[in-house]
């Protein structure tokens, strides 16, 4: 009996390490998702100097060897690329949101008793307490 009731308790250590390994390794892929799309453009400028030569070949400014270009005008092409497209994303994500947005409201359905009747008078609050005496209220105007 003793082995059975130690058996399940190692099935169940094996299957709470296991949860929470796959929670972790959820929560670290959704962690480094959200950090490449915050440094992406981070990401593009390592890659241009990382691969400077790469970048230089491509470059569009060979002949003006005064400029200093040495592939920057290419970086600049793939942020500005990489901004456009993030731009079109998120204005997409808006547009879906909006329309999610008015599908729920208009699928919202309201199930209360046929009675039901909310007035002033339902709603207790210490009449003895409560004033609206413009005299002695907290907001007037400032005195000369």
């Amino acid at each position: 009996m003793r082995q059975l009731a130690f058996l399940k308790f190692l099935v169940y250590l094996a299957f709470d390490f296991i949860i929470m390994s796959i929670k972790r390794l959820i929560a670290f892929t959704l962690l480094l998702a959200f950090l490449a799309g915050t440094f992406s453009r981070l990401f593009v400028v390592a890659d241009y100097y990382a691969f400077t030569s790469k970048y230089a070949k491509k470059c569009v400014n060979k002949a003006r060897p005064a400029m200093h270009c040495n592939g920057k005008c290419q970086m600049m092409k793939k942020l500005k690329a990489e901004e456009k497209q993030e731009s079109g994303s998120s204005e997409k994500k808006s547009e879906t949101s909006h329309f999610n947005l008015i599908c729920q409201v208009l699928q919202l359905k309201i199930n209360a008793p046929a009675n039901f009747d909310l007035s002033l008078k339902d709603i207790p609050f210490n009449k003895g307490t409560y004033s609206l005496d413009a005299e002695h209220g907290i907001f007037h105007p400032p005195r000369a």
